[in-house]
């Protein structure tokens, strides 16, 4: 060892130095360690380790040079070296592992950005849209409505309503206040004052309304009922406000008008005779007039003088006098007279605190409501009852159910609502005139009141009333509510008897008369809880009966309410049908029996639903006839049919007759002639080329009306043609007398010929009768050879069928028309 010399010293402080630095930036190092990615942590520890490495590297490697120790320097240098390849390695690694995790970071912040761009798009296309649908609405509403700045008190926007108001165009108002607009031309206008909505809701930031008063066009004056509501930033701030106008001019006409006339009533009930007496502070009467004497039956006016009031005006009840002490304010209530033999009237008193020669007195006067009394319970019967059965009415039946339905929650108690409605109860209105309707309707009523009575298994409650109840909604509908049924089977015994008494038959006008009813049954809590619910579920439940043949009763399910909304959507659906052309008529070909050749066409109508696809007649026409949709579908498909035949014939195609189905309320039209005749003439066709089928029931509902209906028709040229011949009960005489063309038999004798033997001879009857009345007849539904040859038998003359063709479309059929023949 030599002694170091004064450069050795040096770099050796220099050295001690330089590892200081060294060794104090390992320290950041270290601290970043937990930041550092798990995937690359461990080569970031080898880094860190290299580093210090080469720190202790270079510490020793400069201590052997200065105290020059004698080792193999290579080796040092090589280590060193390798040291360093692996460093620079490992760095250049992680710097490439780096950059890849910067492109890909770079790529997710661009497809970010991207989707950020195309969600501010959209939203940006919201908020138009949803600006759009504002000024639609705003325009819509009725009422006036602008929008102003409350900086300036400018409008604006203003809705169109507003501007026809004030007779002026949007960019007359836009700019300008309200008052500028809306007062009066010659008057100065003045900013908004403190009673003013607007000045509220600037104040508040809240709704506010008033009614105020300004001018229209022609200086008219407007009464309006003003309306304030504020539009704020995102700070809470009121920058606009919506202010709405709804004109409520006739409505104060009205107020003034009811007023004057509430002062004149008042002026001529001041000057009609009526009792007074004067009552002093002792409640002994002063004095009495001659009307107050009259209704109280006292001869003269010492015979009250003196009297405490009590022993003459007061209620019976506690004995009390309602009168007012003196500095009280004016009285006046309904209050029993106590005449002098203790009869008790009922009187309109007013008792009013006057000074009469400088003494305080009540002034009363009062006058008899007996027949005013009358008059209220018999406003309040018609108000509650029905008119014709003396039942509880609609109105009044909700609220003995929630009455009921209270006292059942309460007790935790059963009920039962029933709804009752008549089966065919139109046939009665239409054959025996509406005073045997009601007649009918009187005895129902009387039956189920009855059939309520007898239900002694039903509880009553002691301090409650909770007796059943028979209500009549209106027309043939009636509610029977069962309180505190112990079981579901006590609500059956009441509907099978209510279905029994009905049963029986009833005599209207010397006529006996059979009816039945569908009754509907909803049960409390099970299938609601409240008036509504329950009285739409038994509803429901009536229409299934309906649904199951009539003449019986149902409980309600929760899927009858899938029913009905399936129904209620098929219903809004077809009223849409018509104008969005969603209805299409097919073509079912009629044949000469014996030479099967095509002797006619009938139209039938379907509904191509854009969901469902093609829907059968069967699942829509009774919805059609229920709603009364049936009269514009049924004119469209006239119109329909009456064009394409037109259309064949002009196409060279061979001229038959077409026929089109009239329904039951097309057939009760008063102008279905002229509706016929005008559908006829805008196709150009001729009206021997028109046959209509109307249903043997529709004829028999009313049969001299339709007597006339079909001479009419049939006048024009037109074949009408008796559909489902066989169903309708007519009788030989009837049919004598209606001039037609065809009888059609109806499907459901066909099918089952020649094997069912009571069919055979119901359509054997039919034809000769029909040919012993000079009438043609067709038949409906052939499908088979045996029945096609079954009938050629019998002489029939037209049919249709599958056997021939399946309805089909106008391009179908005019390929099928112009074969002329079906031979097979």
């Amino acid at each position: 060892m030599h002694s170091m010399s004064t450069i050795e010293v040096v770099s050796f402080v220099l050295i001690i130095i330089g590892a200081a630095f060294i060794f104090a930036s390992f320290l950041p190092a270290r601290k970043t360690w937990k930041r550092v990615p798990d995937e690359l942590r461990g080569r970031w520890h080898i880094i860190v380790y290299l580093m210090y490495f080469f720190f202790v590297g270079y510490i020793f490697f400069d201590f052997i040079l200065l105290i020059d120790l004698k080792l193999p320097v290579e080796l040092v240098t090589g280590a060193v070296f390798f040291g360093g390849a692996i460093f620079v390695y490992i760095v250049i690694n992680l710097a490439q592992h780096t950059i890849t995790k910067v492109q890909e970071t770079e790529q997710e912040l661009k497809v970010l950005n991207e989707s950020l761009e195309q969600r501010v798009a959209e939203r940006t296309r919201e908020l138009n849209s949803a600006y759009e649908f504002f000024k639609t609405v705003l325009h819509a509403i009725h009422d006036p409505i602008t929008i102003i700045d409350v900086n300036d008190f400018t409008i604006v926007s203003a809705n169109t309503a507003f501007l026809q108001e004030v007779g002026l165009a949007e960019d007359e108002v836009i700019g300008r206040t309200c008052y500028e607009i809306t007062h009066h031309r010659l008057s100065p206008c003045e900013p908004p004052d403190d009673t003013c909505p607007l000045t509220h809701t600037l104040l508040t930031g809240e709704l506010a309304a008033a009614v105020h008063v300004h001018y229209g066009k022609d200086n008219k004056k407007i009464y309006s009922e003003i309306t304030t509501a504020p539009i704020k930033d995102e700070n809470g701030k009121v920058i606009q406000v919506v202010h709405s106008a709804r004109n409520i001019t006739e409505r104060k006409k009205a107020e003034i008008e009811i007023l004057r006339s509430q002062q004149t009533l008042q002026a001529i009930l001041s000057s009609m005779p009526y009792g007074v007496i004067v009552i002093g502070k002792d409640k002994k009467i002063r004095s009495a007039n001659e009307a107050a004497l009259t209704l109280m039956n006292y001869s003269s006016e010492n015979e009250l003088i003196g009297k405490v009031c009590n022993n003459s005006l007061c209620p019976a009840q506690e004995g009390k006098c309602p009168i007012l002490d003196m500095n009280e304010k004016l009285d006046r209530s309904e209050r029993i007279l106590i005449t002098k033999e203790g009869k008790r009237v009922p009187i309109l008193k007013t008792v009013v605190p006057v000074e009469i020669g400088g003494e305080g007195v009540l002034l009363e006067a009062f006058i008899d409501i007996t027949e005013r009394k009358k008059a209220e319970e018999q406003i309040r019967h018609l108000a509650y009852y029905d008119s014709l059965t003396h039942l509880p009415n609609r109105t009044f039946y909700k609220e003995l159910l929630t009455r009921a339905l209270t006292y059942a929650t309460r007790h935790k108690k059963t009920m039962a609502v029933l709804f009752v409605d008549l089966d065919a109860f139109k046939r009665i209105n239409d054959t025996l005139g509406h005073d045997a309707g009601d007649e009918l309707l009187q005895a129902v009523a009387e039956r189920l009141l009855n059939a309520t009575r007898k239900s002694d298994y039903v509880a009553r409650s002691d301090d409650e009333d909770t007796s059943n109840t028979v209500s009549r909604l209106g027309g043939d509908e009636f509610i029977v509510l069962l309180n505190e049924i112990v079981h579901t089977y006590d609500a059956t015994v009441v509907a099978r008897r209510i279905l029994a008494d009905l049963s029986r038959p009833f005599l209207l006008n010397g006529n006996e008369v059979f009816v039945t009813a569908s009754i509907g049954i909803s049960l409390y809590p099970a299938d609601g809880k409240n008036a509504e619910t329950l009285l739409k579920n038994a509803d429901i439940a009536m229409y299934h009966a309906k649904e199951q043949g009539k003449n019986n009763f149902q409980f309600y399910a929760e899927t009858m309410n899938a029913t009905a909304f399936e129904r209620l959507t098929l219903e809004n659906a077809l009223h849409k049908a018509l104008e969005r052309g969603e209805l299409v008529l097919y073509y079912q070909p009629k044949v000469d029996v014996l030479s099967r050749k095509i002797i006619g066409i009938e139209a039938l109508i379907r509904w191509n639903h854009p969901s469902r696809g093609l829907v059968l007649p069967a699942e829509f026409i009774s919805l059609a006839e229920e709603t009364g949709l049936i009269v514009p579908i049924g004119e469209w498909a006239l119109r329909n049919a009456c064009v394409q035949n037109k259309a064949w014939q002009t196409a060279g195609l061979p001229c038959i007759s077409i026929s089109v189905n009239i329904s039951r309320r097309q057939f009760d039209q008063q102008n279905l002639r002229e509706v016929i005749m005008k559908a006829l003439q805008d196709a150009g066709l001729a009206a021997h080329c028109l046959e209509l089928e109307i249903t043997e029931s529709t004829i028999m509902q009313n049969p001299d009306k339709a007597t006339s209906m079909l001479r009419a028709l049939k006048a024009a040229g037109i074949k009408i043609s008796i559909d489902d011949f066989g169903t309708g009960y007519s009788s030989l005489d009837q049919l004598r007398k209606l001039p037609l063309d065809f009888l059609k038999i109806d499907r459901s004798f066909v099918m089952n010929v020649p094997a069912k033997a009571e069919d055979a001879a119901i359509i054997t009857a039919i034809i000769a009768m029909a040919h012993s009345l000079k009438l043609k007849v067709i038949a409906e539904g052939v499908e088979t050879e045996e029945q096609l040859a079954f009938l050629r038998g019998l002489g029939c003359d037209e049919a249709q069928g599958y056997l021939f063709s399946r309805p089909v479309p106008a391009d179908e059929f005019a390929r099928l028309i112009s074969t002329v023949s079906l031979c097979s």
